[in-house]
């Protein structure tokens, strides 16, 4: 290879990276306990059962005892802290959606014992209490890379983080579409609220005006029935039972 194509190659390399590396990506604190919508219990792997000096709310550092169901934990093993806030049913179709899975932080397995382990406490989002639950270690989320989504994809908020009515930009909602449906991280949506019907001047009948854009949210974590999303843009408080499209 000759001086210029080595170098031409050089150049072509450098523009692929900066390409690369340009994506454009969000990142906020609020991506890290996003938490989600799950449909079952089998994510719930022990339990905290006592701390270890009778405090029974937990911050970073704390440590505490631990039930392992069907589970054997090994000293370092991480797990993620959740807490099961509640059953949540479908704005339109009243059926039920699942249950939101709030992210707490996470904890340690420092000490293995006949009857129990201890735990550390590593990571604290929000206060940790005795019967709060396990699950299977993930890494928190810092940022998220935004790309276009494969297909048009229409849904509904079915909620906000903690149950909350309305939610505003840097809050998290829920969605019912997920992988299944062709939704996944960093796919950006519009969220529209339907208009009343007008009253025509003449024949006073009522006239079907089209939806109201009143904000943008960006998937961060796609499960395969549903979805969290953070909120980039809002007009309106954004409520249960609003829609949402895949954006262009």
């Amino acid at each position: 290879m000759n001086k210029t194509k080595f170098l031409l190659a050089i150049f072509f390399l450098l523009v692929l990276f900066n390409r690369a590396d340009s994506a454009e990506k969000i990142t906020s604190t609020m991506l890290q306990r996003g938490g989600f919508l799950s449909s079952n219990d089998a994510l719930n792997t022990g339990i905290i059962v006592k701390g270890a000096d009778d405090k029974t709310i937990f911050n970073k550092g704390d440590v505490v005892f631990v039930l392992f169901r069907d589970v054997t934990a090994k000293i370092g093993d991480r797990f993620n802290v959740f807490r099961v806030v509640d059953e949540i049913k479908h704005p339109v179709t009243d059926k039920k959606a699942g249950v939101i899975i709030d992210i707490l932080g996470s904890l340690e397995v420092i000490e293995i014992r006949r009857d129990a382990a201890v735990g550390r406490i590593n990571k604290t989002y929000k206060e940790i209490n005795v019967g709060d639950r396990l699950k299977s270690f993930e890494p928190p989320i810092t940022e998220v890379e935004i790309k276009k989504a494969g297909k048009i994809v229409y849904g509904v908020v079915i909620t906000g983080l903690e149950k909350r009515v309305d939610s505003a930009k840097g809050d998290i909602v829920y969605i019912d579409k997920g992988k299944k449906h062709g939704i996944d991280a960093g796919n950006v949506l519009s969220v529209f609220r339907p208009r009343k019907d007008a009253s025509h001047p003449v024949t006073e009948k009522d006239v079907p005006l089209p939806e109201k854009e009143i904000g943008r949210v960006i998937i961060i974590n796609a499960q395969d029935d549903t979805s969290s999303a953070i909120i980039t843009q809002s007009i309106e408080s954004i409520v249960a039972g609003d829609w949402v499209m895949t954006a262009e």
